[in-house]
């Protein structure tokens, strides 16, 4: 290897450094110059799969010139096994790859379940239930309001018992599974088994004042009260369903 490899003529370097990297794990450096050089400390490289870092032999040179073109030498103590050090390397680290993906794909990793979360998420399920159930049992309030007044202009009896309870039926079916519910939330969250409980009371006593004006709908059918006090007692029923309306609905934003 040569030292420099061209000059011009006349030229001159008035000062050069040369640096030679060595194989990795080399040992016993011995540099073998035709005219003296300065030796510097000897430096380290690290380059990819390297552990220790390569050897790198650093000499110094003033004023060169033509006559410097000339081959110098560096010897070195290698093991040829080291050749396979780097290859190994990338097959064992690809093999322990391997092996830690197969190991994560066979274990049964158990997952930690948030004790808070999940009963959030198992009061929430309810409350929706909830919310349902009372969306069509606040249908059915207007299916009795129809009912009523189909009863108010054809008068058929028969026709307005079979109507009446088939409602009757589900919202009884309805309240059954809210009544259900509201034992579940109970045990989850008292305070939102209070809202459900008193959801409930309110639809109580909005069927009462449905079967009130069933009841005076009846009367004034067969005559026993006048059509103005008739008309008096349905709006004050119609002004106490309104509020209980309101009440529920502003409970079911607060669940």
């Amino acid at each position: 290897m040569r030292f420099v490899d061209y000059l011009y003529d006349d030229q001159v370097i008035d000062e050069m450094t040369l640096r030679v990297i060595l194989p990795e794990t080399v040992t016993n450096v011995r540099l073998e110059s035709p005219f003296e050089v300065e030796r510097l400390l000897d430096e380290v490289e690290k380059t990819y799969l390297d552990t220790s870092g390569r050897t790198v032999v650093v000499v110094k040179k003033m004023n060169l010139v033509e006559e410097h073109i000339q081959e110098f030498k560096v010897y070195f103590d290698f093991h040829m096994v080291n050749l396979f050090r780097e290859p190994a390397m990338v097959i064992t680290a690809f093999f322990l790859l391997f092996v830690v993906i197969m190991v994560y794909v066979r274990l049964d990793f158990s997952i930690s379940k948030d004790k808070s979360s999940e009963l959030q998420l198992r009061v929430q399920a309810l409350v929706n239930e909830v919310l349902s159930c009372h969306s069509k049992r606040s249908a059915l309030y207007q299916t009795y309001e129809d009912v009523v007044s189909t009863y108010k202009v054809n008068k058929e009896n028969s026709q307005f018992s079979n109507e009446y309870r088939k409602v009757e039926s589900d919202h009884k079916a309805l309240n059954q599974k809210l009544s259900t519910l509201h034992a579940k939330i109970r045990e989850l969250w008292s305070e939102g088994a209070d809202k459900v409980q008193e959801l409930q009371n309110l639809d109580s006593r909005y069927r009462e004042l449905l079967q009130e004006g069933v009841s005076q709908t009846e009367r004034v059918l067969s005559g026993k009260i006048t059509k103005q006090q008739y008309q008096t007692s349905d709006a004050d029923i119609g002004a106490k369903k309104v509020s209980l309306i309101e009440k529920m609905e502003a409970i079911m934003e607060s669940l």
